[in-house]
């Protein structure tokens, strides 16, 4: 039922707000399901996205919603009845990416770029180019990496040793990052002991990076780093000197 004058007015001015405006705006988007590509916030506007009568559409809503709503129509290629398809072919393909030694974590659709996100686990530089080229290297799909697969080799002990020049131990927090693209472990901050030590058990056996941080007597954040190797079931063991 058409909207009468004063409500359109009424409408319009609550709808004001991008938050307000989004969910009505997605109601009159899912009546066309053969036009509408799904809409997203860009700063203060609503963009709203349609493949086909992008006139028709524009017109309709400033009827609805009045000319100034903060909103925007915007051409796009795919429907999300199409996205959702391709998203269902992706779903369906999940066990296929175990043979590439990766994982499927996510696919989704439709986004602000009017395509299928499908975030994998895996070795990014093997194991993208593999799902672009099996699936045709199509225009609806954007892969993103979401890490490595889970940890499954040897693993050891990361210690690290803070100390002054006198060989005094200090307070620090210490983090440790992977040096190697097949381990993906950022745990939270590690404070050292009263020996100025901190260790991060049952670590996996690669190259890491030790980065602490103290507040000097200036009060001054220092931060040092030092790489060092976890070997198999051994310590991995790296002393950092600084000045307090």
């Amino acid at each position: 039922m058409p909207l009468l004058t004063a409500e359109i007015d009424r409408v319009a001015a609550f709808n004001l707000s991008v938050q307000n405006l989004a969910p009505a705006l997605e109601g009159y988007g899912i009546g066309f399901p053969d036009d509408y590509a799904g809409l997203f916030i860009d700063q203060s506007n609503v963009i709203v996205q349609f493949t086909d009568h992008l006139d028709a559409h524009r017109s309709e809503l400033a009827s609805i919603f009045g000319p100034h709503a903060p909103m925007e129509v915007r051409p796009a290629r795919y429907t999300i009845k199409d996205l959702e398809a391709f998203a269902g072919m992706v779903e369906s393909e999940r066990d296929w990416f175990s043979t590439i030694h990766a994982e499927l974590v996510l696919r989704a659709g439709p986004t602000a770029t009017n395509t299928v996100r499908v975030r994998y686990l895996g070795n990014k530089d093997v194991v993208e180019p593999l799902i672009l080229e099996h699936f045709g290297h199509p225009d609806w799909l954007t892969a993103e990496w979401a890490g490595p697969l889970p940890w499954t080799g040897p693993r050891g002990i990361l210690r690290g040793m803070v100390v002054d020049r006198d060989g005094r131990p200090v307070t620090a927090w210490c983090i440790h990052r992977s040096l190697d693209p097949t381990v993906s472990v950022e745990d939270d901050p590690l404070y050292t002991d009263d020996n100025g030590i901190c260790e991060f058990p049952d670590t996996p056996a690669v190259k890491w990076e030790l980065e602490i941080g103290f507040v000097d007597h200036k009060g001054q954040v220092v931060r040092k780093s030092r790489s060092v190797l976890v070997p198999a079931n051994g310590i991995g063991q790296v002393a950092i000197v600084v000045d307090r």
